[in-house]
């Protein structure tokens, strides 16, 4: 709003002055600053300092607004506040030592397709928005556009600001934050309970399980039973399952492996 307040004041300016400096080309040249004033008549000179103060003025509080504007967007990309608008992208919620495995796999599948994967990593806080760079740091994935997001993983809001209704898959791993594997497993399912209750995600889970083109949507717990149960309720729709849920050793080849895409292979 204070862009268009900005641009309507200096239109004003411009249009006010038009019939005291003579025409709309000589105010507006007054205005951007890009006239000598010993070129316009004498007489006129005092009203077209006032048009260039208020232009100087005006411009100075337009710059003033494109910096901040610059500076929140280099800080959003810092502490990883920005949203994700484009689709067909993996979504990794939550960090662990096995992300660059994960990566590098997903890299290694792009560079068989000749083609380049977007990857979402979604973390809860900026700390671990910092331990994603760490773990990224020193790992080259040249086929991987890699945007790290940080949100409150128990809010659907979060998960549409990074769409993930549009993605290809999504990889729900063991928070490597959570030491106690128990804990680790009851982040997951709290995860899983948000995702369930969200209409357009369950939704699009059953349209393009309907479709043959599942979502390639997969849980890493431990080998906790109670836990592992509990997903497996969860992933039931109508019969069918929404998301595998699979086992430390096992996630990066079910990641890419065709468990994740062909319907009839899905088991827990």
């Amino acid at each position: 709003h204070q862009q268009v307040v900005v641009m309507l004041a200096a239109a004003g300016v411009v249009v006010v002055f038009i019939p005291l400096i003579g025409s709309f080309d000589d105010s507006y040249a007054v205005f951007m600053q890009t006239k000598e004033l010993s070129e316009l008549p004498v007489w006129i000179i005092p009203l077209a300092l006032i048009e260039l103060v208020l232009g100087i003025m005006i411009m100075s509080f337009v710059i003033s607004l494109i910096s901040s504007a610059l500076n929140q967007f280099i800080d959003g990309i810092k502490k990883g506040t920005l949203g994700y608008t484009r689709s067909q992208h993996f979504v990794l919620i939550n960090i662990n030592d096995m992300m660059a495995d994960i990566l590098g796999e997903i890299n290694d599948r792009a560079i068989s397709s000749n083609a380049i994967y977007d990857v979402v990593i979604l973390v809860a806080d900026s700390d671990q928005v910092a331990k994603a760079r760490e773990l990224l740091d020193g790992n080259s994935f040249p086929c991987l556009q890699i945007y790290v997001r940080q949100g409150d993983t128990y809010n659907q809001e979060t998960y549409r600001r990074i769409n993930l209704c549009g993605a290809t898959g999504v990889l729900l791993l063991k928070d490597g934050a959570e030491p106690d594997p128990f804990a680790a497993d009851n982040n997951a399912l709290k995860i899983l309970f948000v995702l369930a209750g969200w209409k357009d995600f369950t939704a699009t889970l059953a349209r393009r399980l309907a479709e043959k083109s599942p979502v390639k949507f997969i849980v890493e717990m431990s080998n906790t039973i109670a836990s592992s149960d509990i997903a497996a309720r969860l992933a039931s729709n109508n019969g069918n399952r929404s998301f595998i849920v699979v086992h430390p050793p096992e996630i990066a080849d079910r990641l890419l492996g065709r468990s994740i895409i062909d319907v009839s292979y899905y088991r827990i």
